[in-house]
């Protein structure tokens, strides 16, 4: 009956416009574990100058730094990720030969600057790194570009895990929000 109650005063506060703030204070003050990712995952994705002062109240200081620390390391991933192509080093695939491998490389370097990097590094909305591979699939092929490389390069890029880096930042952000609230 009470788990009732409590379903029921989550649901209805669900349906209020509540700040992922303030989703999170409540999280900590009534034990609502379910709003806690998603509370710290929009927090950190968001530019951190929208938080407003009420809301870093109620953060606190500690899961203030925790998000803030987690949104500084995650756009060191994405400018790393912007200023590295990937898959630059790779030879060529089995389709292509060294003299038009060159070409390629030259190819995906400058598509990588023009579009992903670009894209990577917007100042309002930058692209996740976990929407890297759709993006570039969403693009013009570049001519020069033999299209097996470019299905190796992009291979390696999600092998090497760099496209995961956020799920991992923001996965231990909750880790450490988590552990914080056990000691309230």
């Amino acid at each position: 009956m009470v788990e009732n109650i409590i379903q029921w005063v989550i649901d209805h506060l669900n349906e209020l416009d509540l700040s992922p703030a303030h989703k999170l204070e409540l999280a900590c003050m009534y034990t609502i574990p379910q709003w806690v990712a998603p509370a710290i995952r929009t927090l950190i994705l968001s530019p951190l100058s929208i938080i407003s002062k009420d809301d870093t109240h109620r953060l606190g200081l500690w899961v203030y730094s925790i998000i803030a620390k987690a949104h500084e390391v995650m756009d060191t991933e994405r400018r790393t990720l912007a200023a590295v192509p990937p898959g630059l080093s790779l030879g060529p695939s089995t389709s292509c030969n060294a003299t038009q491998h060159s070409q390629c490389r030259d190819a995906w370097a400058k598509f990588w600057w023009q579009k992903v990097a670009r894209q990577l590094l917007h100042p309002v909305s930058p692209l996740a790194l976990s929407g890297v591979v759709e993006y570039v699939a969403t693009q013009a092929h570049p001519i020069s570009l033999n299209m097996e490389c470019k299905e190796e390069i992009i291979g390696q890029a999600v092998d090497s895990g760099a496209l995961d880096a956020e799920d991992q930042i923001i996965g231990g952000a909750v880790e450490a929000v988590q552990q914080y609230f056990v000691t309230l």
